[in-house]
């Protein structure tokens, strides 16, 4: 969602997305999460500037598209969370570059220049960084379902930020369970989704052993 005309064509890509939502509709713009994995530590290191610049300038690129989008939408930020804590890749899908220290760091610097311009354009800014990392800096594991992305763990503390910095009104659960206080609804939602992941995991293993089993009939 950067220039038009790159090669990953995030700006079209974006704009062809929003062409048909109503105008004055909220926008939640989620970016940057792979900048910070990958790319910025890399550029820094490569170019042999500090991070800090490297950083800027992309924030810059990324946010003169968000006042674009601005002009036509209530736009708001959905700051980039901790970086995995895997110190080797795992999955080639989502690789990394540095420390996990390292990595939050560039992510600390990156959300604090977003959080700035925001606040100089009037543009809500939501973040859970600083909730989803240890003291000495690492990020929790318990709030991350792989990876990369956030595990339902991470979905209270989403929604009340969201609840908290946009005024919208967020439900775990629909009525008349939306009625409970919110840390009740939170004890249910664990305990929800727990069982889902519990029940998936079940499936894909039965899933990968009727294939196994069939191929071996098979061969």
């Amino acid at each position: 969602m950067k220039e038009k005309n790159t090669t990953s064509r995030g700006n079209e890509k974006l704009h062809e997305v929003i062409k048909n939502i109503p105008p004055g509709s909220n926008i939640l713009m989620c970016f940057g999460e792979i900048d910070c994995r990958v790319h910025l530590l890399k550029q820094s290191l490569d170019q042999k500037r500090k991070i800090e610049y490297v950083v800027d300038e992309c924030v810059e690129r990324y946010f003169n598209v968000i006042k674009n989008v601005k002009n036509n939408f209530n736009v708001m930020i959905w700051a980039v969370v901790p970086s995995t804590p895997s110190e080797k890749v795992i999955d080639a899908r989502f690789p990394h570059f540095g420390t996990n220290i390292e990595r939050n760091y560039v992510t600390k610097i990156f959300n604090k220049k977003l959080e700035n311009l925001c606040m100089k354009n009037n543009i809500t800014y939501i973040t859970l960084f600083n909730k989803l990392i240890n003291i000495d800096g690492t990020t929790n594991k318990k709030y991350f379902g792989d990876n990369v992305h956030l595990s339902q763990n991470a979905m209270p503390i989403a929604i009340q930020e969201i609840q908290k910095t946009s005024g919208i009104k967020i439900n775990l659960f629909p009525k008349p369970l939306s009625l409970m206080p919110m840390e009740i609804q939170k004890g249910f939602f664990i305990i929800k989704t727990t069982l889902i992941t519990m029940f998936n995991k079940i499936f894909i293993k039965i899933k990968s052993l009727i294939k196994y089993l069939i191929k071996k009939i098979v061969n």
